[in-house]
């Protein structure tokens, strides 16, 4: 169809080189023609701005997020892009991610570090206060900023980048209602790809290594153990603190030599997540069957593995889509389901994920009040849709060759009067279009012949050229994107029906059968 999203690459585009990659495709490439984004060396490698059309793209491809988030119940957080050592060391980073994290800066007696993760962020906003199962779920979404230490060899454009800005968020939920959590997640996932116009090259189950697996936090890491001598996981009472440090090490206070508020061990329940919710049953007391390995890279507790492993097998069958299961992709505290896309040479990345996460909500104490009155620890969903605006855009740039679906497009209209005597009509049209929402400029014939502008305005999903018909009589005629030219209508109903589709997200121009 001729008014496709993707553009053609231009004639004089460079052809694939010997490794197959398109540098016709190339998102640098594109990214400095279209004037969207770049760097400098004293800012630093990995580090790029973004331009005036380069920042209209990442606007509304983070206000869709957004939207779409809040239409599934996410709330939206702020919180800082700094954090104390002692945060990192209990949530398992430091020990796992401490040759990706920048070093720590001094201040006065205290370690401060640039995050390399939201999650350890939303689970201290979580147990800010106590917590009702009639709260549940609550699903928490920030669009933040964290930074990983790259080296400068494996930098490149918007795809390795050392300041990254993530789509992240954590759904705490009751064990029953961790499935639906995740596949609802996976569900926005796919809807955002439909949108966006891209297609995932594969979804992962992206498990641990068997050689390494669940490699203990104990020991040298700092980390507690996930139960002391007696099998006791303790934790805090829901009705005190919910966060309140211990001392100066930053550890949940343990509960009281009674045993009162604390949780049963990870052998015998975690709070009743076993029996009625459907997840898998812990390993007996001989340890019978327990995940294979030992070493650093992986939370030591095969019960969660293996039950974080079940609910998102669950989720991917329910799901109906096709996956492969992989091991060595896990994250350090649990499984993924990985949404994996490709570049034009065939390279794979990673975009969207869902984990479910059953260590991280011990670790830093989390509970909830049941209805029994009692404290139960919840279940930590992370969900990212689109992953990392740098990456999303990088590969939206390379998928769709600078011609973004309407919606996103930096320019979505463009005027073209004829001649100068009508240039009040083409400005009268760009005000009804920014009236509606759209984004639109006018390009007069001070920049050059129709036909010139028009090439130069090849991107842009819709090119509304006036005449002195045109002008005259309130219409426009339009030409979409590809060269498909439609037949001229009223200013009103050709804008209307614009933002309509820009509003819907369509990924199409036009109806194939009209104009």
């Amino acid at each position: 169809m001729t008014d496709a999203t993707n553009a053609p690459a231009p004639a004089d585009a460079p052809a694939p080189d010997a490794r197959g990659h398109d540098h016709a495709r190339d998102h640098r490439r594109i990214g400095r023609e279209l004037d969207l984004f770049g760097t400098d060396p004293l800012i630093g490698a990995g580090l790029p701005y973004w331009l005036p059309d380069g920042a209209t793209v990442r606007h509304a491809l983070e206000e869709y997020v957004r939207a779409e988030e809040r239409r599934a119940g996410y709330r939206h957080v702020y919180s800082p892009v700094l954090g104390k050592r002692e945060l990192y060391e209990l949530s398992g980073h430091w020990a796992h991610y401490r040759d990706d994290m920048f070093p720590p800066m001094e201040m006065g007696s205290e370690q401060v570090l640039l995050r390399p993760s939201l999650c350890p962020h939303h689970a201290l906003i979580y147990r800010s206060r106590s917590r009702s199962h009639r709260e549940l779920p609550l699903r928490m979404a920030e669009l933040g900023a964290m930074y990983r230490s790259e080296l400068s060899g494996v930098l490149g454009g918007l795809t390795r980048v050392r300041a990254i800005q993530l789509n992240d968020a954590h759904v705490f939920c009751t064990p029953e209602q961790v499935a639906d959590e995740a596949e609802a997640a996976l569900g926005m996932i796919r809807r955002a790809y439909r949108a966006l116009g891209i297609e995932p090259s594969r979804y992962r189950l992206s498990l641990p290594s068997p050689a390494t697996a669940h490699g203990a936090l104990r020991g040298s890491d700092g980390l507690p153990p996930s139960t002391d001598a007696s099998g006791a996981d303790s934790f805090p009472s829901p009705t005190i603190a919910h966060g309140a440090l211990r001392g100066s090490d930053g550890l949940p206070p343990s509960t009281d030599a009674s045993g009162a508020d604390s949780f049963p061990s990870p052998a015998t329940a975690h709070g009743a997540l076993r029996a009625s919710d459907g997840l898998p049953p812990s390993t007996d007391a001989s340890g019978a069957d327990p995940l294979p390995g030992a070493g650093g890279k992986y939370v030591d507790d095969p019960e969660l593995w293996r039950r974080s492993t079940e609910v998102l097998t669950e989720v991917l069958e329910r799901s109906g889509v096709p996956y492969e299961a992989v091991e060595g992709e896990a994250a350090f505290y649990g499984p993924k389901i990985d949404v994996q896309i490709a570049d034009g040479a065939g390279r794979e990345s990673t975009l969207s994920t869902v984990q479910v996460d059953f260590h991280q909500p011990r670790q830093f104490g989390l509970s909830y009040v049941g209805p029994d009155g009692a404290g139960h620890r919840p279940v930590m969903v992370h969900r990212s849709v689109i992953g990392s605006v740098e990456r999303a855009v990088a590969h939206l740039l390379e998928q769709h060759g600078g011609a973004f679906p309407p919606w996103l497009a930096p320019v979505q209209v463009v005027a073209l009067p004829i001649s100068a005597a009508e240039a009040d009509a083409a400005a009268d049209l760009v005000r009804r279009c920014e009236d509606l929402g759209l984004r639109a400029e006018a390009v007069g014939p001070e920049r050059g012949g129709l036909g010139a502008r028009i090439r130069r305005a090849r991107l842009v999903p819709y090119q509304a050229v006036v005449g002195a018909r045109e002008a005259a009589d309130g219409s426009v005629a339009l030409r979409l994107r590809g060269g498909r030219r439609l037949e001229p209508m009223p200013v009103a109903e050709a804008l209307s029906r614009i933002a309509a589709r820009v509003a819907a997200h369509d990924t199409t121009l036009w109806e194939a059968t009209e104009g």
